[in-house]
């Protein structure tokens, strides 16, 4: 009677252990300077970097990112019909199955959102004109803004305030 309760227990314990059948969960505890969030965000550095260079050399962001095809990385492929661009990765990660990261483009006025779908419901965004990167959980519950440390050329870093230096 043990061993087949045991089982069952074993398995809820196994899957709450291991990665959702669907990417991300909407619970996972996103936080600021995530390893796992950084490391994602980071795979958008080709497409905020060529977004900056397009509007350096413009004045706008681009309406779609077909506007932005020549400044992308070789190798990135773009979905018009959904504004969506393909980054290869170069790396070994779950969020990028095929060797791609795939990040939504929307132009706002006067900055960008580019978003990457992490699971059925959670994504991860970034809102220029907030500097702000948010893990969007996607199931009613509220967003969760992060500070994520970059290597984005002009970007601050952004700390937490140390209540120490404060006194």
């Amino acid at each position: 009677m043990v061993l087949i309760l045991g089982v069952p227990v074993a398995g809820i314990l196994l899957l709450r252990a291991c990665e959702y059948p669907g990417g991300m969960r909407s619970d996972y505890p996103a936080r600021d300077f995530d390893p796992r969030l950084t490391r994602i965000a980071r795979t958008a550095l080709p497409i905020m970097e060529a977004l900056e260079r397009y509007h350096g050399k413009t004045g706008s962001y681009p309406a779609s990112l077909t506007e932005l095809r020549a400044y992308l990385p070789v190798g990135a492929e773009i979905n018009e019909a959904i504004n969506m661009a393909y980054l290869p990765v170069g790396v070994k990660m779950k969020e990028a199955g095929n060797g791609f990261m795939s990040w939504h483009y929307e132009r706002l006025d006067p900055g960008y959102c580019i978003a990457s779908k992490l699971g059925w419901d959670s994504a991860l965004y970034y809102d220029s004109q907030a500097d702000q990167w948010i893990f969007h959980r996607g199931d009613g519950t509220p967003n969760v803004p992060i500070i994520l440390q970059l290597d984005k050329p002009g970007q601050a870093v952004k700390r937490p305030s140390d209540p120490k230096s404060e006194k």
